[in-house]
């Protein structure tokens, strides 16, 4: 990385530190994309050239999850190996090593969407990115068509879903706990699933 590109990812990260010190102090609304820029010493069209909105800043690392769970698929070689070894990477995602980070991110990034609804509409977004981006990775590693995929896809982001929300403060512990009754409630439909894209 050259000198122009530290600068601008040091820039960034000051960015982002000052818009989420500012989100939490003031509450998101009443924060302004000018106060941000004031506060790092860059006109708020420059700004724009960093992130195209507000949200983008609270946002900033949403594809840090979802990237290890393309690395996790990335590592299957049939479709019969992805729920067991999925299940284990939900349950773990709060406490293993490589994962721990991702999850410390997201319920952060949920504590600034509670109660704000230009911030839930994005997370509800974020979802629907995570199921297209799982869905083509899927296909893309041959272990199922895209009908099919695109199911199993909303069935891994589901749990996701069901425990990642605004104001559900799971410690690593309860996360763990939580998250292996609603697999285990999960497994028959899966299971059929498997067996069904297994066959396709």
């Amino acid at each position: 990385m050259g000198l122009r590109e530290r600068k601008k990812a040091v820039k960034r990260q000051e960015i982002i530190a000052a818009g989420l010190k500012f989100f939490e102090a003031r509450g998101f609304e009443n924060v302004t994309v000018a106060q941000i820029a004031q506060e790092v010493n860059i006109a708020p069209k420059t700004l724009f050239t960093y992130f195209q909105s507000k949200d983008d800043i609270v946002f900033h690392d949403e594809n840090s999850l979802l990237i290890a769970i393309k690395h996790l698929l990335q590592q299957q070689t049939s479709i019969g190996n992805v729920w067991p070894n999925y299940h284990t990477f939900v349950i773990e995602l709060a406490t293993n090593a490589e994962t721990k980070e991702h999850f410390a991110d997201v319920q952060h990034l949920l504590s600034m969407v509670a109660a704000n609804e230009t911030l839930e509409i994005r997370l509800l977004k974020m979802w629907a990115k995570y199921e297209q981006d799982i869905t083509t990775c899927i296909v893309a590693q041959h272990l199922s068509d895209h009908n099919l995929a695109t199911v199993l896809a909303s069935e891994m982001v589901l749990p996701l879903r069901l425990l990642l929300i605004p104001n559900n403060h799971l410690t690593p512990a309860t996360w763990a706990s939580e998250a292996r009754h609603l697999l285990n409630t999960m497994t028959r439909t899966q299971q059929l699933l498997t067996d069904e894209l297994s066959l396709a």
